[in-house]
């Protein structure tokens, strides 16, 4: 995490998005922001991207608005249209994988609205996401991330190295889940990190190392494949092994010390994750 302006990422976004907005004839109103957060700049990106692309793509005629504003000690951002919005029924189904909204012929077939990528990057990054909408009445998303003071231009240099705190840092990342790994690795690489991305255990034991430290997802397939793939990295020297898992039943915490790991939660928390690798 560092300290990102969201005037630089909103200009990108800018860019990016007013020609596909314009096309469609829609208006597209990203405002000026002076606020600063602490986030990961390549994941928030993505997270807004999918956000402003569904904007458009599900509305029909009038405007998508993105902004932000202080909230206390938080900044919210918001991607607001003024499109088909999405049913109360529909509020939780809209996450799942590949889901897609009617009603829109010039789509792709089969493309997904991307709301799962979005929320899971949601929980990676610890920015609460919140979705408000009504059939027929527009939708609004909000992210919350923590409001941090602007970075003065003599002090840029610092950050930038306070962005590489794990330069050179060789890490195993395996799960089966290609968004998780996309995202440990937009994260680790941002920390200055090398990530070796692993599916499974085959490809995990094909991957090149050495590692210094090994990030596992518990249940690689139908079982507790990880602790197998601890088995085979602990004589390897890799001393530095998370598991990382949603269960939460009793013992599991000790049969992961036992195995000479430690559990990290899943959705990883970022502090925990570089806690871990700086340990």
């Amino acid at each position: 995490m560092t300290r990102l302006s969201l005037d630089g990422l909103f200009d990108e976004l800018r860019r990016e998005y007013e020609p596909v907005a314009e096309a469609k004839g829609l208006r597209l109103t990203i405002m000026p922001s002076r606020l600063w957060i602490s986030s990961d700049r390549d994941l928030l990106r993505s997270m807004l991207q999918n956000l402003i692309s569904n904007a458009i793509r599900y509305t029909d005629a009038g405007r998508v608005l993105v902004g932000a504003r202080r909230h206390g000690q938080t900044v919210q951002l918001l991607v607001a249209d003024t499109g088909r919005g999405i049913p109360e029924a529909d509020r939780e189904t809209v996450f799942g994988e590949f889901v897609r909204l009617p009603g829109a012929p010039v789509d792709e077939p089969g493309a997904g609205l991307g709301l799962a990528i979005v929320r899971r990057l949601s929980s990676l990054l610890d920015h609460p996401l919140e979705l408000s909408s009504g059939a027929g009445r527009g939708t609004t998303f909000r992210i919350t991330a923590p409001r941090v003071v602007a970075a003065p231009t003599s002090d840029m240099t610092p950050v930038r190295e306070a962005r590489l705190p794990l330069a050179g840092l060789r890490v195993l990342c395996v799960d089966n889940e290609p968004v998780i790994l996309d995202a440990l690795n937009a994260l680790l690489t941002r920390w200055g990190a090398k990530p070796t991305l692993a599916a499974g255990i085959a490809a995990a034991k094909a991957a090149q190392g050495p590692f210094d430290a090994a990030v596992i997802d518990l249940h690689l397939g139908d079982g507790p494949e990880g602790f197998a793939l601890i088995d085979w990295l602990r004589p390897l020297g890799v001393r530095r092994i998370a598991l990382v898992t949603a269960d939460t039943r009793d013992g599991l915490n000790e049969q992961a010390t036992a195995a000479g790991a430690i559990l990290l939660p899943k959705p990883i928390k970022p502090a925990a994750l570089k806690a871990f690798l700086s340990s």
